[in-house]
């Protein structure tokens, strides 16, 4: 038994009702299971701050007596779980209301929210993949498949409603959020939408214009032009190569493709012909 429910919330017995509301608010936050979970003493102080608060507002009084006339105050205090659950389902009474309120007001009567690391390779975040998640919470090992859509991005969360903490039956299950890491790729750089790669090129394609392709991330092969002169800092682009995007899996980006220019080793014979072209470039110059 509470033996002063006013004692119970750190007040006086004539404090106001604004003084009982403010202090039910903070202690009930401090003592909530969300902010103390598998915590048994923050769960009995939280059933005796409610208890509190039901008695003061329901008139609760320092002459009221108890069944043996000894002079002590007396009220209801429900057993075990029954009076825990009834503060979880008295939405209309106000007490349990508010101090979600003060948390966040869609957050009423719902478990706590669970998240998971997922790394993914590149090719998935492109092409989409079903991936399998473990989860152990509160005790409560579970399996789950989640399907991860084309074109999300590391920091991107994927939502699985109410495949999140199941700890008070009486409230909504929370929800799962898996959070999206890509693997560095040995071969593509990733920014935002588009693609990144490097491929060879040699000095005489550079200088005199060719034909090459270049291997995209879904395997195919793409076809570039290299025009003539081309300058090395310069990136040749193939729209439509890139990555997904998250919203329309029917949208890409695109391909930017720089040169990695490669000198090779001259036989006598080229050499002599290289230095007559040098020769003959000065003369026009």
């Amino acid at each position: 038994m509470i033996a002063d429910p006013y004692a119970t919330l750190g007040l006086p017995q004539d404090a106001p009702e604004e003084d009982v509301k403010q202090a039910y608010r903070k202690l009930a936050m401090q003592y909530h299971p969300d902010r103390n979970p598998g915590n048994k003493v923050a769960e009995e102080k939280f059933k005796e701050v409610n208890n509190a608060n039901d008695l003061i507002k329901n008139g609760w009084h320092p002459g009221m007596q108890n069944a043996a006339g000894n002079g002590q105050p007396q009220w209801h205090t429900a057993s075990g779980n029954d009076s825990f659950f009834h503060q979880f389902n008295d939405i209309g009474g106000g007490g349990f209301a508010d101090i979600f309120a003060a948390f966040h007001a869609q957050n009423a009567r719902r478990n706590r929210d669970v998240h998971a690391e997922c790394p993914i390779t590149l090719e998935d975040a492109f092409k989409g993949k079903e991936v399998t998640v473990n989860i152990n919470h509160t005790g409560e090992a579970r399996t789950i498949k989640v399907q991860i859509p084309a074109g999300v991005d590391t920091g991107t969360r994927v939502r699985v409603p109410q495949a999140g903490d199941k700890t008070y039956a009486a409230f909504t299950p929370g929800d799962l959020y898996i959070n999206i890491h890509i693997i560095p790729h040995a071969r593509f750089k990733r920014v935002g939408p588009h693609l990144i790669t490097t491929i060879d090129a040699s000095v005489f394609d550079v200088m005199l214009g060719a034909k090459l392709t270049v291997i995209g991330i879904d395997g195919r092969e793409v076809a570039l032009t290299i025009p003539p002169g081309f300058k090395p800092e310069q990136q040749l682009r193939v729209h439509g190569y890139g990555m997904p995007a998250s919203s329309n899996a029917t949208q890409h980006g695109d391909l930017l493709v720089s040169l990695n220019i490669v000198y090779p080793t001259l036989t006598q014979e080229q050499t002599d012909l290289m230095t007559k072209v040098r020769d003959l470039s000065k003369k026009s110059g």
